[in-house]
């Protein structure tokens, strides 16, 4: 029995304007089909629980982006991205 390889993902891009908009971007890279991946947006913010920001699909090249326009009204300051092909990152997040 062989089990499928994890996904490797990163964060490239996490930038947050208060009131503004908020952008995450990064890359995808696994051994197995690139079609139907997604990648699940957390704010993981030290001393708040971790909650869902969004989800982005990622392209057939491997890339992904996700932007709000507002975005939250609570400063994110940490973000994970958990791929549904087993990857998971983690960045800070760039105010402004």
């Amino acid at each position: 029995m062989t089990t499928a390889p994890k996904d490797v993902v990163t964060v490239s891009t996490a930038r947050h304007r208060l009131n503004k908009d908020i952008t995450f971007a990064g890359t995808s890279k696994n051994a197995g089909p690139a079609t139907g991946a997604s990648v699940m947006l957390y704010d993981v913010t030290p001393g708040r629980a971790a909650a869902r920001l969004g989800a982005a699909t990622i392209n057939s090249l491997g890339n992904w982006s996700w932007t709000a326009k507002p975005g939250p009204t609570r400063q994110v300051t940490a973000v994970r991205a958990d791929s549904s092909r087993g990857g998971t990152a983690q960045a800070a997040v760039r105010p402004g």
